[in-house]
């Protein structure tokens, strides 16, 4: 085993790379449609008009 492979070892020991493991599951979310955003929207504004009304959330 050479220097670099002794290199990439050490790295590997500190632990993984917090940037590196939280990022895929960020990217693996689908983006919201304007459609959903106009409906989440829409249900918010009629909450604001109907505080009386109980929503399950």
């Amino acid at each position: 085993m050479g220097k670099p492979e002794k290199a990439a070892v050490r790295e590997l020991a500190k632990g993984p790379d917090l940037a590196l493991v939280n990022k895929p599951r960020e990217e693996a979310k689908p983006a919201e449609t304007e459609q959903q955003k106009k409906a989440r929207m829409a249900v918010k504004a009629y909450r604001r008009l109907h505080p009386s009304r109980i929503w399950p959330d």
